[in-house]
């Protein structure tokens, strides 16, 4: 799994900012905010774009979905086609998973997630798990031309013991 480290000194100029998408390495052709909106103008690509489309659809389908259950649940009950309890019962399940369900999905759309994306406490590096081999190269050629032309500005993140006395 690649771990890329970027320095938010780098990203705040923009100029330094990644042209490629973290996950599949292509060309981006939409830029979101990530973490937290610290880093402004991220690139996806367009499968990631499809992939959070789709997910904050079915997201509002399972929210959507049981509120109809209990409405058609409700009429049916009322003209005694189908027993009150039982209804009830089935119902609110369906509205507890389907909820629960759409919060999940939500959160796994935003844009910080999609491009795997966090800040530590420290608030100097922007940390990405899981890039894309193409992602990491192009952001490896981002931090040596702005080691070539701004040498003041910190591009590695700083290497301290891990409790194993290792370097991590």
């Amino acid at each position: 799994m690649n771990v890329v480290t970027l320095p938010m000194a780098l990203l705040a100029t923009g100029y330094y900012t990644p042209k490629l998408c973290v996950r599949h390495g292509e060309p981006a052709t939409s830029l979101w905010p990530v973490a937290s909106g610290t880093v402004r103008d991220w690139p996806f690509c367009p499968r990631c774009m499809k992939t959070r489309r789709v997910l904050r659809a079915v997201a509002v389908a399972c929210a959507v979905v049981p509120f109809v259950l209990l409405v058609a649940g409700v009429i049916l009950s009322a003209e005694g086609v189908l027993p009150e309890k039982p209804v009830q019962n089935v119902v609110s399940g369906a509205l507890g998973v389907g909820l629960l369900t759409s919060w999940v999905l939500l959160a796994r759309t935003s844009p910080s997630r999609l491009a795997r994306a966090s800040v530590p406490d420290s608030q100097l590096f922007l940390v990405i798990q899981g890039a894309h081999p193409a992602f990491a190269a192009h952001a490896a050629d981002l931090l040596r031309a702005a080691e070539r032309e701004q040498p003041a500005v910190p591009t590695r993140a700083p290497v301290f013991p891990t409790a194993e006395g290792q370097l991590g």
